[in-house]
């Protein structure tokens, strides 16, 4: 009987696995991750990437179906992305593909493990670049400039006031940065995040993925601590200092409702 699908749409030559189809498989092995792992978001969306990645790869090198798939045909896919890739990228890409062809030979797709004797590449753990004592210094005090600009009063000034050389001094810098008072607002708001952002980094030393993914009830002030959720949806209790908590106020009390 003649296949009805299209080979436009086809993920391998032989026609065995369509793209839907394996889709539909990073889909399962995410929704499997997602349930027995407690892996991050950006970490299961990464992994169906580099599965389905993969599966396109072995549907370029003519490969028919899972089971054709074999450790010889996924150390070049290796080897491939070994041109291309940094070293951390490949790494992850072969957890997440020794993870996926784990899964299929558990839930009876494929006879056997392709890729069961796969190794991570090595990483070299190189300390991070950071700022020093000084450049964190600079960095806090010109978000903190730059709000305390943005909250300048500035309403015109009438006809009858004196023309003061320090009146006109004011005038001439209010010009000079605001357009108009709705753009200054929004520049005023943003420089509030910006400020508390920065302050809330550099007091708990927080990834910036956990940052962006705290809510109002997870911050403590009155025991100046936030309730951090990490990788694996772990979550720790980090305390911060009173400029950060300044900053996290000023920017609650005047800002977030703006933006």
């Amino acid at each position: 009987m003649a296949s009805s699908r299209n080979n436009n749409d086809l993920l391998f030559d032989d026609g065995l696995v369509s793209s839907t189809e394996a889709s539909d498989l990073s889909d399962r092995y995410i929704d499997y991750l997602r349930s027995n792992k407690g892996l991050g978001s950006r970490t299961l969306l990464a992994y169906r990437v580099d599965v389905l990645q993969c599966l396109e790869w072995c549907g370029v090198n003519d490969l028919s179906d899972l089971n054709s798939v074999s450790t010889s045909v996924l150390r070049q896919w290796m080897y491939w992305l070994n041109k291309n890739h940094a070293r951390s990228s490949l790494a992850r890409k072969v957890v997440a593909v020794r993870g996926f062809f784990a899964w299929a030979t558990h839930v009876g797709l494929i006879s056997a493990n392709p890729a069961q004797i796969l190794n991570t590449p090595k990483i070299v753990n190189e300390l991070p670049t950071v700022l020093d004592e000084a450049q964190a210094e600079k960095l806090l005090d010109c978000a903190e400039d730059r709000s305390e600009d943005y909250a300048v009063d500035k309403s015109p000034a009438t006809e009858h006031q004196e023309n003061t050389p320090l009146k006109s001094q004011i005038k001439m810098r209010i010009k000079s940065k605001i357009k108009s008072q709705t753009e200054t607002k929004q520049e005023y708001v943003i420089a509030l995040r910006n400020a508390a952002i920065l302050e809330l980094l550099y007091a708990t030393g927080m990834r910036v993925g956990e940052l962006t993914s705290i809510n109002v009830q997870d911050m403590d002030f009155e025991n100046h601590t936030v309730k951090v959720t990490g990788k694996g949806n772990k979550q720790r209790v980090v305390p911060f200092g009173v400029p950060a908590a300044k900053a996290c106020k000023k920017w609650l009390d005047c800002g977030r409702s703006a933006l």
